[in-house]
This record gives structure tokens, C-alpha cells and sequence, in this order.
């Protein structure tokens, strides 16, 4: 038998869903705002607990920091950017002897480093089973997996101990192997081409790297390979990455380590260079390191994200809330006689929180519905594999419970406490007209416009930062340019192979330009090393990177010359020659670029005669700056060649391209990618994130002006009899029109103003993250003005126009 309490419980949740079955377009709408609101929160908040969890899955991860290296200079524009996540060779062993506080280390170097370009080739029998390049890979030491928690799910325990031997995730082993068993696969010897041909053996298969990993690869080879003694005490070459972890004692100690005597051992007392040590589970929200091995979202993204979510959902509820203060008059006259007739204000209150309840339980379940629906959707879009909703992480079940909670108590409770409080004014329909409900109706709407004209027109600048730098002037020539990636082998024939494709390629009348070169733009450049002049004056050694390119490259790519000339192997000591950029002329302290002409230079222990300056050109993204660059020589570098090609003949150049590499490398791979493709890969981050963003502000303008029709239709029937008798003295449709949407105006007039003060600041903050970054101004807070203003004309108009085509006798005669 129930208990007496449960008997009144379902009688008001009974009562609660009756009346909304009643009012069927109030209760619609509250559930639509409110499912819209909580779909958009949901999924900003998983993509947020997502990015917050990277490097969170290793063993220890809270002892475990990266060595950052600075070399102490600052760069031509006199910041200092000599921060990389990388290191030198020698830190890691040095790290181990004179800190106590580190228990172990592990050093990896990328294999594209090593060496321009890989490929991996299987053979079965002597036929090619698998080609490709393959470049996501690493040369580790034998720690490398101690420290980090990639399981090995089969092989050895320790596979990276012996020289020539590859470990592969099994993702990476599923395309080499196929279907094969993981013991066919151990054992197998694997090719890998460049400058020289060795066999590798496989001796492990790794569990697939988590996408919430900033270290990301799909094989490891061992150190050992590489390693010699040299190489061992190279304290300049700082493409190395250094990892440490800490004594379980040291706790933060590390951060604030004294080095300068490890320092003092390696360099001498004649140096700027110093060490920093970076938490793991930082580096992808909070480092933005030269040379970082991945792209990694700013902390800034993720708070201005949350700041939406939030933002978002509060609309939603401020919608429900207005909505119910707005549809007040309808149940005044309920509401007083219950009071009168003895229901207490806990009844009503209870009433009121019922039908709240029922209404959020309702958009909670079809919102969880829409996102189950849409996940695979949005993690094709994000391209990440996203942890499925309330699956892995309690916090987002947490937060997302609690937040749902407390909305549904806010939401629910104050309305019908409001509403509740004075039974004279519910008889009389006059609460909605009262000085506090009136008062907390603007005040919630005011918020509504703030937030959406802040994320629009935030939209707006982000969109117009992303376009900038997909469309800014880099000095250099992109459009109908196609990159084929040369062949891996490099043998005794490679030199002539290479002269006689490149002959072959220029001899097609659609290609007017074939260049080689080690790297191409949008590519991290590979070397990097001292340099500084050699008669002059007195500076410090600055660092500065280095591409080999043959004599085409600045005609392919259209690179501008200042002075000078360009490569040419007319000259029988071109191998010396280089060619700077006004990044590195600007280091080396030359004036002018005529100045640098036939000076000599030393690039890490060689020396070089400059023969020509060029343009600084964009290398890499407008998110960094114009890196210091000197072109050396070399006819037939090994790395990538580019096809410049007349418009409209791209497919008959990639079939050229692949039948001349067919003839004169047929056991290398045909790869090839359009440049301009290629290089705008770089913004896949900001692209997301610029498409979020604008995604959300729509929604915030639905939810926005969704409450504000209510609200107006609400409005102009209080106004009824107000609006008869203007028409009776004269008043047109146009003039009732205009004064009932004056109101709507001023608020998003006023919303604006307040909204441009944070939009300004808070973009001011995002654009900090970009080398090249525009300035906000008129038209990115005139143009979202102008169109919250049209939206939300467009949303009262209707109710408003209606209202004003009504006979007023009729409406007088019926008041």
C-alpha cells in the first residue's frame, strides 16, 4: 500500500503533465530550447573532458616531464623564440648523473630528422608485398617504453635493446602484414630505404596509440641503430626529445631544479643556453614550443568552449524561466483561487517544481538521444575518436548531472516561488506586469543578446583570422603546384636517376617548373644548427635552419631574390654557396642584403660564402613566425620534388609524374599531394575550432530569438487593449509596429554595447597566439549588430503585425 506522501507525490506530477498537455506549443517549445541547449552543452563539454585528458593514461604520469631547451637568444623581432621541445643528445645521460631527483630518462629523435625521407618496403619471396613512405615513426632508446605506457601487447618485453630491430602499433602491422597473426609477424624482416638498405626485425606489436597522446607514431625503431659516441656527447644538435621521471619523493622539485652546474659541465661558462622541465600531462594545453611534436589546442580555446557551454545552456534556462513569467496571466486566476481555496505556497511551489521536472527529465532523455545519434557524426568532424558520452570519464557525468540539477532547482524553483508569493496579484493578473518580474524579464533577456552577440561576433573575428592567414601573402606561390615524393633509395645510380626523372618531367609541355628539394612548405623543416658570420662583427651564435634545394627552387615556388643570384650548376663550388633569408640577414647583422653578398658564414662546423638574400617567405603557418633559413645546394636532394603545372593539366602531370618514376625507380612508391592542400593541413585545429564556434553562435541566436517571439507574443497581449485604443485615435499598422518592437531595438542595442567590451578583450587575448593576426575593428561588431538586429525584427514582427491588424471595437467591446 502507498504511503500517504507518495499519493500526493503522483498526484502532482499527474497534475503537472495534464497541464502541459494542455498548453501542448508551451511545453514544446520549453522542451525544444532546453534539448537544443543541453545537446550543444553536451557536446562541447565531452570535447573538453577529452582534450583536458591527454597523457593522463601513463603510469606515473605525474612524474614524468619533458627537458625543453632554450638557447637563450632572441629572435629579429626581439622576442625571445629560442624555446623548443626538443633537446641535445647529451641532456638525457647528464640529466641522469647529476640530478638525483631523476630516476630515469629516454631520448627519441623522429626518423624524418634523421633521415629526409623513409620508406618501408615488405617483401615476400622477393615480390613487394607492401611500399609506402613512412615517416610517423621514431628512433627510441630501450626506455622509451619503460617510461610511457604503450603496451606491448606481443613480443619482447624489452624490443628496442639491440640495433636494427622495429617495434610497429598494430594498426601500422594491419597494413604491412594484413590479417596475419601476430606470431607470422614477429620475426619478419622489413626494408627500410634511404641512404642506405638494411633489414629491420620486428620484435614487438604495440597496442594503438590513444588519440588523447601528444606523442603520437605508428613504428619505433631502436636507438641503438643511430647510436654512436659521438652522437652520444652531440651537445648542438637540439632535434632530440628528452623525457624524464622523477623519484616518487621529488614531487615538484624538478620545476625548480637548479642546472647550471650540469650546464656548466656541458657548455663551459660562455654560453646563454638553459633548461626547462615541462609536467607531461601540460604540454598539450599549455606549451607552445618551436618544434612541438604535435599541435596542441591553447588552455584559451578550452575556456572560451566551456564559457559557450555554460553561456548556452544558461539560455535555454533563462528562456524556460521567461517564458513561464510571461505565461503567468494565463494561470493568474488559477493560481489566486487555489491560494484562496487553501493550497498552501508549498503546494504550489511543489506544482510548479513538478511540471519543471517533468519537462527537463523529457528534454535530458531526447537530448542523451540526439547525441548518441550524432557522436559519429562529430567524431568524423573532429577527426578523433571521442570517448562515447558517460562511458569513461565520471567527471563529465558529474559535472553534467549537477549542472542539469542545479538548472532544473533554479529554473523550476524561482518561478513558482515568484509566482506564489502574493495571491492578490495572481487574482488581479498583474505579476507579470509587477516591478520584480518585469524587472527580472529584461534583465534575463539583456544576458540572452549579451552572450549571443559576444559568440557571434567572436565567430565573426575567428572567421576572419582563419581566412586571413589562408589567404595572406607568404611569399611564396602555392596554386597549381604538386608535390611527388622522391625516391627512398639513394645508391650509387640515385644522382643520375634523379637528373634524368627531373629531365624527363621538364620535357612535358603542362609542367613549366620541376624543382627538388628536403623539405617543402608546410613541412617541419629538418635541420637546424649555429650560425654566425665569420668576419664582422662580434655576435652570438643564433640558431637557424637549413633546406637543401637545387637551382629551381626559387623559380618553382616564386621566392623573390633582394640580391644576389640564384643556384646554378654552372658554378663548380655551388656546394658552398648559400642563400639567406631576411630573417637570418636580420640575425647576422648585415644592414643590407647587397652587404651579405660574397660574406662568409659558419653553419654549425661548415663554412659557407652567401651568394644570395631572398624574401622572408611562410615556411610553416601564420601561427609562427618567419623562421631564420639558409638554402644550401644539392642537385638531387633526397626528400620531395614539386611539379609546377600549367592550369587544368594536374591529372595529365600526375600521370607523367607516375609513369617517369615508374621507368627509372620501379620499386619506389608513387605519392603525391597538391601543395596548397597540403599546406592548409596546418589549420585542420583552428578550422575546427572556427567552425564550432560558429556553429554554437547560430544555436545562440536560435535559443535567443526563439525566447524573444515567445516573449513578444506574450507582450502583445498584455498590450491588447493598449494597442485598440491607439488605433482607434488614428494609430497606423506601421507606427503600432514600431513602437511595440522599440523596446526589442534598445535591447539589443544595449546588449551590443556591453557584448563589444568583452568580445574585444577576450579576442585581444586569442589573437596573442598568432605571429600574424588581424585587428578587430568596426565592421566585426557592425556587421553581428546589424544582423541580431534584422533576426530579432524578424522574430517580433510576426506577433506584433498580427496584434495591429485586429479590429479594436472587437477587442474593446470583448475587454
Amino acid at each position: 500500500m502507498k504511503k500517504p506522501h507518495e499519493i500526493v507525490n503522483m498526484v502532482f506530477v499527474k497534475l503537472a503533465w495534464r497541464n502541459l498537455a494542455r498548453r501542448k506549443g508551451y511545453a514544446l517549445l520549453n522542451i525544444a530550447g532546453l534539448a537544443v541547449g543541453l545537446v550543444s552543452f553536451l557536446l562541447i563539454m565531452q570535447y573538453i573532458v577529452f582534450e583536458r585528458s591527454y597523457d593522463t593514461f601513463h603510469t606515473r604520469g605525474e612524474d614524468l616531464y619533458r627537458v625543453a631547451f632554450d638557447w637563450g637568444e632572441t629572435d629579429y623581432t626581439g622576442n625571445n623564440s629560442s624555446r623548443y621541445a626538443g633537446n641535445v643528445p647529451a641532456m638525457g645521460p647528464v640529466l641522469k648523473e647529476e640530478l638525483s631527483t631523476v630516476e630515469a630518462y629516454t631520448r627519441f629523435v623522429p626518423v624524418n630528422i634523421i633521415k629526409a625521407y623513409t620508406t618501408i618496403t615488405h617483401r615476400v619471396n622477393d615480390r613487394i608485398r607492401y611500399n609506402a613512405s613512412a615517416e610517423n615513426g621514431f628512433y627510441a632508446d630501450s626506455a622509451f617504453l619503460q617510461l610511457f605506457s604503450f603496451p606491448i601487447q606481443h613480443g619482447d618485453r624489452y624490443p628496442l635493446a639491440q640495433p636494427y630491430t622495429i617495434a610497429l602499433t598494430q594498426a601500422f602491422a594491419a597494413k604491412i602484414f594484413g590479417t596475419a597473426a601476430p606470431e607470422e609477424i614477429l620475426g619478419q624482416t622489413l626494408e627500410i630505404d634511404n641512404s642506405e638498405r638494411a633489414r629491420y626485425t620486428v620484435t614487438a606489436l604495440l597496442q594503438d596509440i590513444p588519440a588523447n597522446s601528444h606523442i603520437q607514431f605508428d613504428y619505433l625503431i631502436s636507438f641503438a641503430t643511430i647510436q654512436t659516441a659521438q652522437l652520444d656527447a652531440n651537445k648542438y644538435w637540439s632535434q632530440f626529445y628528452t623525457y624524464v621521471r622523477s623519484t616518487p619523493q621529488a614531487g615538484n622539485s624538478l620545476l625548480t631544479a637548479d642546472t647550471k652546474p650540469l650546464l656548466h659541465k656541458l657548455y663551459g661558462d660562455d654560453h646563454h643556453i638553459s633548461i626547462f622541465f615541462q609536467p607531461l600531462r601540460d604540454i598539450h594545453l599549455h606549451s607552445r614550443l618551436r618544434e612541438e611534436l604535435s599541435a596542441g589546442i591553447s588552455s584559451q580555446h578550452l575556456l572560451f568552449l566551456t564559457v559557450i557551454a555554460y553561456a548556452i545552456i544558461a539560455m535555454a534556462w533563462v528562456n524556460y524561466v521567461n517564458m513561464f513569467l510571461s505565461g503567468s496571466l494565463e494561470r493568474a486566476n488559477e493560481i489566486g483561487i487555489k491560494k484562496i481555496l487553501g493550497s498552501t505556497r508549498a503546494h504550489l511551489v511543489v506544482q510548479f517544481l513538478a511540471e519543471s521536472v517533468v519537462i527537463h527529465i523529457v528534454s535530458v532523455a531526447l537530448s542523451v538521444l540526439i547525441l548518441l545519434l550524432i557522436h559519429p557524426s562529430v567524431e568524423a568532424w573532429l577527426g578523433i575518436d571521442l570517448p562515447m558520452p558517460f562511458a569513461e570519464d565520471m567527471r563529465y557525468t558529474w559535472i553534467t548531472g549537477l549542472s542539469i540539477v542545479a538548472g532544473c532547482a533554479v529554473t523550476g524553483l524561482y518561478p513558482a516561488l515568484l509566482v506564489s508569493a502574493q495571491p492578490i496579484q495572481a487574482l488581479g493578473a498583474r505579476l507579470a506586469r509587477s516591478s520584480h518580474g518585469t524587472g527580472m524579464k529584461a534583465g534575463l533577456v539583456y544576458f540572452q543578446f549579451v552572450v549571443a552577440f559576444v559568440v557571434v561576433s567572436s565567430a565573426v573575428i575567428v572567421g576572419r583570422q582563419v581566412r586571413f592567414m589562408k589567404h595572406a601573402d607568404l611569399g611564396i606561390d602555392l596554386d597549381n603546384r604538386i608535390v611527388v615524393r622522391s625516391p627512398g633509395t639513394t645508391d650509387s645510380t640515385y644522382a643520375g636517376s634523379v637528373q634524368a626523372y627531373k629531365a624527363h618531367l621538364q620535357a612535358y609541355p603542362f609542367i613549366r617548373s620541376v624543382s627538388f628539394a628536403s623539405a617543402v612548405p608546410g613541412m617541419k623543416l629538418n635541420e637546424s644548427g649555429y650560425a654566425r658570420r665569420i668576419d664582422g662583427p662580434s655576435i652570438d651564435d643564433n640558431n637557424v635552419f637549413k633546406l637543401e634545394v637545387d637551382q629551381d627552387f626559387l623559380r618553382t615556388y616564386g621566392v623573390q631574390l633582394l640580391a644576389g643570384r640564384p643556384f646554378s650548376d654552372a658554378f663548380s663550388t655551388e656546394a658552398e654557396a648559400v642563400i639567406i633569408n631576411e630573417a637570418t640577414l636580420s640575425i647576422l647583422k648585415f644592414s643590407t642584403p647587397a652587404e651579405a653578398l660574397h660574406q662568409r658564414i659558419r653553419w654549425r662546423r661548415q663554412e659557407y660564402e652567401v651568394v644570395g638574400v631572398c624574401t622572408n617567405y611562410n615556411h610553416q603557418y601564420l601561427q609562427t613566425i618567419v623562421e631564420p633559413l639558409v638554402l644550401c645546394y644539392n642537385p638531387t636532394p633526397g626528400g620531395f620534388a614539386t611539379l609546377q603545372v600549367k592550369p587544368g593539366y594536374d591529372a595529365a602531370a600526375i600521370d607523367g609524374a607516375k609513369r617517369a618514376l615508374a621507368a627509372l625507380f620501379p620499386d619506389a612508391p608513387f605519392e603525391y599531394e597538391f601543395i596548397k592542400t597540403s599546406y592548409d593541413k596546418q589549420y585542420a585545429v583552428i578550422d575546427r575550432f572556427e567552425t564550432a564556434v560558429q556553429a554554437f553562435a547560430a544555436i545562440a541566436v536560435v535559443i535567443a530569438c526563439a525566447g524573444l517571439f515567445a516573449l513578444a507574443a506574450h507582450h502583445v497581449q498584455y498590450r491588447t487593449r493598449e494597442i485598440a485604443v491607439r488605433k482607434v485615435f488614428g494609430a497606423r499598422t506601421a507606427q503600432v509596429v514600431t513602437w511595440l518592437t522599440a523596446r526589442y531595438v534598445r535591447i539589443v542595442l544595449i546588449s551590443a554595447a556591453l557584448g563589444s567590451v568583452v568580445t574585444f578583450y577576450a579576442m585581444q587575448q586569442w589573437l596573442q597566439n598568432f605571429a600574424f593576426a588581424i585587428t578587430p575593428g568596426v565592421v566585426d561588431f557592425g556587421g553581428p549588430l546589424v544582423a541580431l538586429l534584422g533576426i530579432t525584427l524578424a522574430a517580433v514582427a510576426y506577433p506584433c503585425i498580427i496584434a495591429s491588424w485586429k479590429n479594436p471595437a472587437r477587442t474593446l467591446a470583448h475587454r
